[in-house]
């Protein structure tokens, strides 16, 4: 079941995250909307997160119980790592992806100069008319 809610949310977030990147270029990305997509991907992450230390555990239980359990009669349990190594990547790049929405957005809602303004590094301002998360206000000038 948390594999499943893990699976839903992780694809949202691809979703979300395609939108937004859209919205970037196009410079009519949003506040909102920038929020809104650090945290679904944060929480992507985190069930994600949960639900592989779920499956680490079960694992390792299920083999010692087997172990004990069938050393009388000779059955061993085998612990397997692909699909417990193939979680753990999976949770490591939506965590990335996280860690990358987050800062975008902390720099969105500073208004920093971000990724895809076409402005920086020509000393742009703004008037602070424009739309959009590209032309937030600076007050440092990029001029040479």
């Amino acid at each position: 079941m948390i594999y499943a809610l893990s699976a839903g949310l992780t694809g949202l977030s691809f979703i979300s995250s395609i939108l937004t990147i859209l919205l970037l270029i196009r410079h009519r990305l949003t506040k909102r909307i920038a929020y809104f997509n650090a945290g679904l991907t944060g929480l992507a992450s985190l069930v994600l997160l949960i639900a592989s230390a779920i499956v680490t555990y079960v694992n390792n239980k299920a083999v010692a119980d087997i172990d004990d359990a069938g050393k009388d009669v000779g059955i061993s349990g085998v612990k397997g790592v692909k699909f417990i190594t193939l979680s753990w990547i999976a949770f490591g790049l939506v965590a990335a992806a996280s860690v990358f929405w987050t800062v975008l957005t902390t720099k969105f809602t500073q208004r920093w100069v971000i990724l895809g303004d076409p402005s920086r590094g020509r000393g742009y301002h703004g008037d602070g008319g424009e739309k959009g998360m590209a032309y937030a206000r600076s007050t440092h000038s990029y001029a040479s």
